[in-house]
């Protein structure tokens, strides 16, 4: 059976852009037009393609964008829904690609998803490994009725809410924080914990969004961000770190604390951003 890695490339939500064969023995590829466009090889329709068929939502371009490191596209049909700036990093044994504005629109990445599935049957599995599309992927398994990562689960590691929530509850200490759907609710919470306060989005990364508010005069600010769901946080100067380990789903694995040299938000202004392995053999049993 001939496989030809040479994906195509549609936007879903194109009335316009239709599937019109079950590509069996090479990849897939359609036109704005509905028309088939056979690749430069023979298409082979002696057998129905039996393997298992897993979805990607990818918007890397690094080296950890290279999902053919962690999925044999040989024995695996993988299909991936992208951006225009991930598009570079697809590998050339891609089943099928549809290309989004932006993967963490789940209305696009579901069209696309039901893009694929006309192509290649439903898939399997859906993969996400940038964090910004993890919500998405676990909408997407929840509508599909995959195995994997579902939103209340994944809520604990996104969610920054709901993070502080669960770690108040395990009993370690954390800054004073509440839900902050508006700038009266932020109010509420400096009148009560003081200025200044932070506030940030409960699934923004690397520091996008935050700020810090010193007195009722900077609420303005708030008026000027994006629509999201955001938190509100007293402001703590203590020195930040970051802790990586492996959860092996019953008992903590390898692990190891880092020291932020800036921080997130520092970053956003320009600042080098960096960590370096903290070796202080008093934090390593605090932290342990």
């Amino acid at each position: 059976m001939t496989h030809n890695p040479m994906p195509y490339r549609t936007a879903p939500s194109d009335p316009a852009t239709v599937p019109t064969e079950d590509p069996v023995g090479d990849t897939a590829r359609t036109s704005r037009t509905g028309q088939r466009r056979t690749p430069g090889a023979t298409t082979h329709h002696a057998a129905v393609d039996t393997r298992p068929h897993i979805l990607v939502v990818h918007r890397w371009r690094d080296e950890h964008a290279l999902y053919e490191n962690y999925i044999d596209h040989a024995t695996h049909r993988v299909t991936y829904v992208t951006t225009e700036l991930g598009w570079s990093s697809l590998p050339p044994a891609a089943a099928g690609v549809v290309e989004v504005t932006a993967t963490d629109d789940f209305d696009q990445v579901s069209a696309a998803a039901a893009t694929l599935t006309a192509l290649f049957g439903a898939p399997d599995r859906v993969v996400a490994l940038n964090e910004g599309d993890l919500d998405t992927a676990a909408a997407l398994r929840a509508r599909l009725g995959l195995p994997g990562q579902p939103p209340q689960d994944l809520a604990r590691f996104r969610d920054k809410l709901v993070m502080y929530e669960t770690v108040g509850a395990a009993g370690v200490r954390t800054p004073a924080f509440a839900d902050a759907p508006d700038a009266a609710a932020v109010r509420a919470f400096a009148e009560t914990h003081g200025w200044p306060v932070i506030v940030k989005p409960r699934r923004g990364t690397a520091g996008r969004g935050v700020l810090r508010i010193d007195s009722p005069a900077g609420l303005s600010a708030l008026d000027e961000l994006p629509g999201e769901e955001r938190l509100v946080q007293e402001f703590c100067a203590d020195r930040i770190y970051h802790i990586d380990g492996l959860w092996s789903g019953s008992h903590l694995g390898p692990w190891r604390a880092s020291r932020y040299v800036n921080s997130c938000a520092d970053f956003t202004t320009g600042a080098v951003l960096g960590s370096a392995e903290e070796d202080d053999p008093q934090l390593a049993g605090r932290t342990g």
